[in-house]
């Protein structure tokens, strides 16, 4: 696989994010970079967990709302996954109890999750 950024591009983004990103970003970047423990990333996204095992609190920065979010949690899902979260983490497991304790039925009978 071609090299995409030069040693220098990738010290520089790292400098970036060291100075501008929220702390989950820099953790995924250690992770990425360095080989960081998934045991951080985790730390750092049960910030935006709530008390119901859904995520929420400005995860997904299109939707800021503090409460459990359908956004928010598939966002958590999607970033834990990318990082080789085994099924039975406990934060994939309280987020999908939480997606199925949320999910309605519309009137028309198909199966939804209500954005908020």
């Amino acid at each position: 696989m071609p090299t995409l950024l030069t040693p220098e591009a990738v010290d520089r983004a790292r400098s970036f994010v060291e100075r501008r990103a929220r702390p989950l970003e820099r953790a995924r970047l250690a992770h990425l970079l360095d080989g960081g423990p998934l045991a951080a990333i985790a730390d750092e996204l049960t910030a935006f967990r709530s008390a119901d095992g859904g995520f929420g609190h400005a995860l997904e920065s299109d939707c800021r709302a503090p409460e459990s979010n359908v956004l928010a949690t598939l966002t958590a899902l999607d970033i834990l996954r990318q990082h080789g979260a085994p099924g039975d983490h406990p934060l994939v497991a309280s987020a999908c109890d939480w997606l199925m304790g949320a999910v309605t039925r519309a009137d028309n009978g198909l199966v939804v999750w209500p954005f908020i």
